[in-house]
C-alpha cells in the first residue's frame, strides 16, 4: 500500500528535474499579414511542425484507367533549425482494381524540400518510380508501381 505514494512521489520529483523543453516557434497571426507566394508554399524552418496535403488524378496513357494520387508533405524542426526533418508520403488508389497502395519517405533537409519553390521530388523505391514537380498551384505528378 505505501509504494504507490512513494512512486507518485518519485514520479513528479523526476518529471520536475527533466531537461525537456518545447521547440520555440514563429507566433503568426494570419490576419495580420497577406500571404506571399511562392514563399508561403514553401519549409518554414521556425515552424516546429507543418504539412500539406496535393491530390490529384492520373490516367494511364495505355488504358485510359484512372487513379486517385495524394502526396501529405510533413516538416517537423526537432530543435530550433538544427535538426529539421521531412517525411513524404504517397498513395495511389486504383478504383477499378480495389487496390490502395502507399509509401513514405524520411529524411533531413534538404534532400525532400527546401525552403523555396519550385518543388521536384523524383524517388526510385523497389518496383516504384514517384515523381512531383511545380509551385504556385500549378504541380504535375507521376507515379508507376510494379506489381
Amino acid at each position: 500500500m505505501m509504494r504507490l505514494p512513494i512512486a507518485l512521489l518519485l514520479t513528479l520529483f523526476f518529471s520536475a528535474c527533466s531537461s525537456f523543453k518545447p521547440v520555440p516557434t514563429t507566433r503568426f497571426n494570419p490576419t495580420a499579414t497577406r500571404a506571399e507566394l511562392p514563399h508561403e508554399e514553401a519549409v518554414h524552418p521556425k515552424n516546429s511542425l507543418e504539412w500539406w496535403y496535393l491530390t490529384g488524378h492520373l490516367r494511364d496513357q495505355a488504358s485510359g484507367e484512372e487513379f486517385g494520387i495524394e502526396y501529405v508533405f510533413f516538416h517537423f524542426n526537432l530543435k530550433d533549425g538544427q535538426d529539421d526533418y521531412q517525411m513524404v508520403n504517397v498513395a495511389i488508389t486504383d478504383p477499378k482494381g480495389q487496390k490502395f497502395n502507399y509509401d513514405y519517405k524520411l529524411d533531413k533537409l534538404p534532400r525532400l524540400l527546401t525552403d523555396s519553390l519550385p518543388v521536384r521530388l523524383r524517388e526510385h523505391k523497389a518496383g516504384q518510380v514517384w515523381t512531383f514537380n511545380g509551385q504556385e498551384g500549378k504541380y504535375q505528378f507521376e507515379a508507376a508501381l510494379t506489381g
